[in-house]
């Protein structure tokens, strides 16, 4: 089985220089900024170049996963100085990752889909979307070279609705699969799939491959200290096949006894479920907890966290530099990042 590890780096809000010689698969986040990032050419990568102008770099196979418009943006004055420069991209195995924004693929830049040109005097390839946000702004990526997109390239999204669901992947690859709100029943099948519940007390399956189980707010999967309970159930989280819990959206701050931004990990009574808590509560008195069939105490350690936090970069500065058994990698070029690794 190939190897799933994946080492997790994180820019600054500021300029960054990020280049992996890992030997793994490197998921990238570089936060604010210009920020130029090169993943290993070895691995199955991810980058989230975040907000401002970044260079980025299809090295291996590569997901570029944008979360906001805003990172790659056309100003509604015509300014393109926030817009996103991406090299190497190759259309047999690159990949981008646009169902956060809605994005569906191919066409003329309405509905959903973003328009292929070719343009300047170096052929450069852009994608462009012609619906524009509240601000005017609109997407646009630039391309160094030629690219002959294909479905392939785009990520699919699946989506449930507002009511409770069942929503089922396939076997054609990397897929998101969205519940929205509702008490809703998400399985994945072959490939790395992201499965998004939302709202509602939901029942995750990521299948085989790499699977990421996001939450993007507290109120995706809580335990009320009165009424309905809202948690979600993950069935067959596996550290094995290289499959995450994606915090990324959250302010916690790792695995610890529940207090503090800590998670805690505990397993139940009956040794049959194990469960993934907060002890700190809202104004309602509810907190995130999550629950997994089987014992896990040993899985979800640190490594099976995409926390995601670039403000835990600035409190660690250069003491999270370095190599050993915590975190190995060399890198040629660094400014200010930090590295934290799956073993």
């Amino acid at each position: 089985m190939a190897d799933k590890r994946k080492m997790f780096w994180y820019g600054t809000a500021g300029d960054n220089v990020i280049e992996s010689f890992s030997g793994g698969n490197d998921v990238i986040y570089g936060g604010a900024g210009y920020d130029y990032i090169a993943p290993d050419r070895g691995g199955n990568n991810v980058i989230i170049g975040g907000a401002g102008r970044d260079d980025l770099v299809a090295n291996g196979t590569t997901v570029f996963r944008y979360l906001s418009l805003k990172d790659s943006y056309l100003s509604a004055a015509g300014s393109d100085e926030n817009v996103d420069w991406v090299s190497g991209f190759n259309s047999n195995r690159d990949r981008l990752d646009l169902t956060a924004l809605g994005f569906t693929g191919l066409g003329d830049g309405t509905n959903g889909t973003l328009k292929v040109s070719t343009e300047g005097d170096y052929d450069h390839t852009f994608l462009r979307s012609y619906e524009a946000d509240a601000d005017g702004n609109t997407f646009v990526l630039e391309f160094f070279d030629p690219v002959d997109f294909n479905a392939a390239n785009f990520q699919r999204l699946i989506g449930g609705s507002e009511t409770a669901d069942t929503v089922s992947g396939t076997s054609a690859g990397a897929e998101t699969l969205m519940g929205y709100a509702g008490r809703d029943t998400l399985s994945g099948l072959a490939g790395d799939d992201r499965l998004v519940g939302g709202a509602g007390g939901d029942t995750l399956t990521g299948g085989d491959g790499a699977d990421d189980f996001v939450f993007s707010a507290i109120t995706d999967s809580v335990h009320a200290t009165s009424g309905i309970q809202t948690r979600d159930l993950i069935t067959d989280f596996s550290a094995a096949q290289g499959d995450i819990i994606d915090l990324a959206g959250l302010n916690f701050t790792g695995l610890g006894n529940g207090y503090n931004g800590t998670l805690k990990v505990e397993l139940n009574a009956a040794g049959t479920q194990t469960i993934l808590k907060s002890m700190e509560t809202d104004a309602a008195g509810n907190r995130f907890e999550v629950l997994f069939n089987g014992d896990l105490t040993l899985d979800l350690n640190r490594n099976a966290f995409d926390l995601g936090s670039v403000r835990k970069v600035a409190a660690l500065g250069d003491a999270a530099l370095k190599t050993g058994s915590e975190c190995s990698f060399t890198t040629r070029r660094l400014r200010f990042l930090a590295c934290f690794c799956l073993a």
